[in-house]
């Protein structure tokens, strides 16, 4: 079997770790469900040439816990516009080490990505209000270093 290049059939070469979610969507995470994380090649067409670098690529068992939930999340800001849409300014307290955090509202069609940060605050817009729905669920997950998330931290803006 050769590993020099990937079929030339796939389209641009826009690598993808599956176990994170594409922007604005939220995809179940397989190291919860006991799966490998993996890396795929998205795009439409032909893709001529297209060739895969990988450095430092290392296999390893999974060791220790996920990071600690974060702790007293808020709503310092919100500001809620006519088509049914907020913008929030949200902070929480870290609860251990993570590598980031990621910030989800629970909708009828699965948990949408609302944004990502390094640090505990974040900035979100998007946040959407859907029909009947008088509060909106946001979650927050601490990523670890091996891509782990922490339960979430619940948080709810009332429309």
């Amino acid at each position: 079997m050769s590993t020099s290049a990937p079929p030339s059939n796939r389209s641009r070469d826009v690598l993808v770790p599956q176990h994170l979610p594409a922007p604005g969507r939220a995809r179940p995470h397989p190291a919860r469900a006991g799966g490998p994380a993996a890396v795929e090649q998205r795009g439409r067409g032909r893709a001529e040439g297209v060739r895969w670098r990988l450095g430092r690529l290392r296999l390893a068992p999974r060791t220790g816990q996920p990071p600690g939930r974060p702790r007293a999340p808020r709503i310092e800001a919100a500001h809620t516009d006519a088509d049914s849409s907020a913008a929030l300014r949200v902070r929480w307290y870290a609860g251990g080490s993570a590598r980031h955090y990621e910030v989800l509202q629970a909708t009828p069609d699965g948990p949408t990505l609302l944004g990502a940060t390094a640090t505990t605050a974040h900035y979100l817009t998007g946040a959407r209000r859907y029909p009947g729905e008088r509060a909106a669920r946001l979650e927050i997950h601490a990523i670890g270093d091996d891509y782990r998330r922490s339960a979430p931290a619940v948080l709810r803006h009332t429309w």
